[in-house]
């Protein structure tokens, strides 16, 4: 397995981090009285990035925590309304959204030209490079993405990053 499971869980650790923000339906101007109106702010995330968004136990029970999940919060409280969150993999959030499942989505999304033609991002909020992690004795051998040519490598399905590496590697048919 070759590194497989180490670089899958950074690839996937990096789409965390690279840049995050919160994605928003291209709705209508009634968009926010309709979650007013409706008493529940109700969104989706994908919780396999922590810390952003993550599932921990809380007295027996599963809890999605993180720092997307206080900000989501804030939002919720500032509206005055109840939070709803709904765990899902990362590659439905935006379809979800754009099919009016949620009100919004918080997780680690790129704001691309595809996404920007069918829903509306807010401002990143935190932005942090495209990294790759290896165990120490392999540093000099995977040390840039080109490094990575004809390795098995990992992205969260969805992700740039999964974009990016079928680009650079021209893989087409990444380990997802």
């Amino acid at each position: 397995m070759k590194n497989k499971l180490l670089l899958g869980v950074t690839l996937l650790l990096s789409s965390i981090f690279f840049i995050f923000t919160t994605t928003v339906q291209a709705q209508e101007d009634n968009s926010l009285q309709n979650v007013l109106d409706s008493g529940t702010l109700t969104v989706g995330t994908s919780a396999d990035n922590p810390p952003k968004e993550y599932i921990r136990m809380n007295d027996g029970q599963e809890e999605i925590v993180g720092f997307d999940i206080d900000v989501a919060e804030r939002i919720a409280e500032e509206l005055g309304v109840e939070l709803e969150i709904t765990n899902m993999k990362f590659d439905g959030l935006i379809p979800s959204v754009q099919e009016g499942e949620f009100d919004m989505a918080l997780a680690g999304f790129n704001p691309t030209p595809e996404r920007e033609e069918v829903v509306s991002f807010s401002d990143s909020y935190h932005d942090l490079p495209f990294v790759i992690l290896t165990t120490k004795d392999k540093e000099d051998t995977f040390n840039s993405i080109e490094s990575l040519a004809g390795q098995e490598v990992a992205a969260q399905k969805g992700s740039t990053q999964e974009t990016i590496l079928m680009i650079i590697l021209k893989k087409p048919d990444l380990l997802l």
